[in-house]
């Protein structure tokens, strides 16, 4: 019987979170100040898919001389994307539900871990925080590589839960966390690099007995994942991942807060990324979740020293790293540090439980002393995001019911550690809903209530124009769907080679390769297009960086 209600309790979650997904699943994305998505992002992480799913092959080039490389950086993003293509066709649908997928699956796995060491209702708790959490809603309806960051992290922890338990570790468990702590960030994506040391620790401080053997294990692993995606990317894409790196890692160098910047330029850039970090969107949409965070951090790590459990312990040795890398590589803070509010939760219910088997008054005097040191802590980040990345402010009628939930849950966990038994269970329940409010809120005014669907329209009314012709450069790519045009000459791939691209660009339209391109109808785009003896044909209603976005057609 136990059995059967679990599985009608996991199957009832499931289609919820299945119809929050879905639901107006085509509409356009929320804003990016809110979010930091932009709508035509999301067609360039793709192009492997879209190369694999049009033209049966990633490397599709259009002609000799122009076309893209479509590198696949992200194997889950890849395949999902892909499978989800085939399953729902060349519409929004066919496009996102693989991150829909992803962020189905990453819950599941994270309720488990959840249920399986503190039971019901933390597992319960968690399932309401990951169904109403407005990034984590939002970066689940959108194909983008923060998803499926948070899928790979999130099942190299239920693995090692169910690979370690309160087993020894051996050095075979070792050798398989060395393949996939590398795999995760080198067939996912680079910003997980952090998973890496995470395990590297985790080996090192449960091998007392067998350290080298272990480590020596882990070790090769790790050269087996790198030999792996090598040999992978060489056979796919038929060039060293060496040559591809060099190639691709222009625009990203200068992300790194230490690249090209003076001592002074480092400090503040360092600051930045210490607020992006508790700053991230779940943190700022809910500030009540930072404010527990913090409240849980010293229970935390005494959880893991007294339990010596794995999984608590790979998941601290995750947020060390995690907020170390973020102090160096810290950009677009508000979607890429979504995988610390799953690290949140787990060192939520640790420091809950630990504080559960406390019986001692001066340690309950202690704890509330932290609170009101984790309250102020909180409202000053709240203050320092809003000063240092001022255009990713919430509004004001968001960030009012935030501060109104960071109030309630501070009176609330002041209460329970006061009173630390079963009357103290209404606090917990408390807690959550006045976790999930402030999301609940984004969620229904900025996704559910008047969905508009810009995006999806420009495409539609494009095609009877652009069906089977080739549309060239600018953003053209982020229009392929409910059409059959062939983008070509990604202008990402030129960075800081702006004139070898017009100079492409220029030659194709001239040559009558491509008609159309998708591009601003003011700034440098709108110029290359008159040099180009191109007119406006459509305006998109697309606003990229301010600029709107028009479809061009050679005269």
């Amino acid at each position: 019987m136990y059995n059967l209600f679990m599985f009608k309790v996991t199957a009832f979650f499931c289609l919820l979170f299945l119809l929050s997904r879905t639901v107006f699943l085509d509409s356009d994305l929320p804003p990016p100040e809110l979010c930091q998505y932009w709508a035509i992002d999301e067609f360039y992480y793709s192009i492997p898919a879209f190369n694999s799913y049009h033209f049966g092959s990633i490397n599709h080039v259009e002609s000799d001389l122009i076309g893209h490389e479509g590198f696949v950086l992200n194997w889950p993003e890849f395949l999902f994307t892909k499978a989800s293509l085939h399953m729902f066709g060349n519409t929004f649908f066919g496009l996102r539900m693989g991150a829909v997928i992803a962020a189905l699956l990453s819950s599941l796995m994270l309720i488990s871990i959840l249920f399986g060491r503190f039971g019901k209702s933390a597992a319960a708790a968690t399932a309401l925080i990951l169904l109403c959490d407005f990034q984590f809603l939002v970066s689940g309806r959108c194909e983008e590589p923060t998803i499926f960051r948070f899928f790979a992290m999130v099942l190299l922890l239920y693995i090692a839960d169910r690979m370690l338990g309160s087993e020894k570790l051996t050095g075979l468990k070792s050798l398989a966390l060395g393949l996939l702590a590398s795999g995760a960030f080198l067939f996912v994506y680079p910003t997980s690099f952090f998973l890496w040391p995470a395990a590297f620790c985790t080996v090192w401080c449960l091998s007392a007995g067998s350290r080298m053997r272990n480590i020596s294990l882990f070790t090769f692993g790790c050269v087996a994942a790198t030999a792996a995606l090598f040999f992978l990317f060489h056979k796919v894409h038929g060039q060293p991942l060496s040559e591809a790196f060099l190639n691709m890692s222009g625009p990203y160098a200068d992300r790194v807060a230490v690249h090209g910047r003076t001592v002074s330029g480092m400090a503040v850039e360092f600051l930045r990324n210490l607020a992006g970090f508790f700053g991230s969107a779940s943190f700022r949409n809910s500030p009540g979740l930072l404010f527990l965070f913090l409240l849980s951090l010293p229970g935390f790590y005494r959880y893991v020293r007294v339990s010596s459990d794995p999984v608590a312990m790979l998941s601290g040795f995750c947020l060390v790293f995690f907020f170390l890398q973020s102090l160096f590589l810290n950009d677009y803070h508000l979607r890429k540090m979504l995988p610390a509010m799953p690290l949140a939760i787990i060192s939520i219910g640790c420091a809950s439980a630990l504080l559960n088997r406390s019986r001692e008054d001066r340690a309950g005097i202690r704890i509330l002393l932290h609170l009101l040191f984790c309250a102020l802590f909180t409202l000053l980040v709240w203050h320092l995001n809003s000063t240092l990345y001022g255009e990713y402010r919430l509004p004001a009628d968001a960030s009012r019911l935030g501060l109104m939930s960071l109030t309630a849950v501070i009176a609330a966990s002041a209460v329970a550690i006061l009173l630390r038994n079963r009357r103290a269970a209404f606090s917990g329940v408390f807690i959550v809903a006045a976790l999930a409010l402030p999301n609940l809120y984004l969620d229904l005014t900025r996704v559910f209530l008047n969905p508009e669907y810009t995006l999806r329209n420009a495409q539609i009314a494009a095609a009877p124009l652009i069906n089977d012709q080739v549309c060239a450069g600018g953003s053209s790519f982020a229009f392929r769907l409910y059409n059959t045009s062939i983008p070509a000459l990604n202008p990402y791939r030129f960075h800081n080679r702006r004139d070898a691209y017009q100079l492409i660009f220029r030659w194709m339209v001239n040559e009558k390769i491509a008609g159309f391109s998708f591009g601003g109808i003011s700034g440098d785009d709108r110029l290359l297009m008159d040099q180009s003896d191109m007119e406006l044909t459509q305006k998109t209603g697309i606003t990229v960086r301010e600029t709107e976005i028009g479809l061009f057609r050679h005269k």
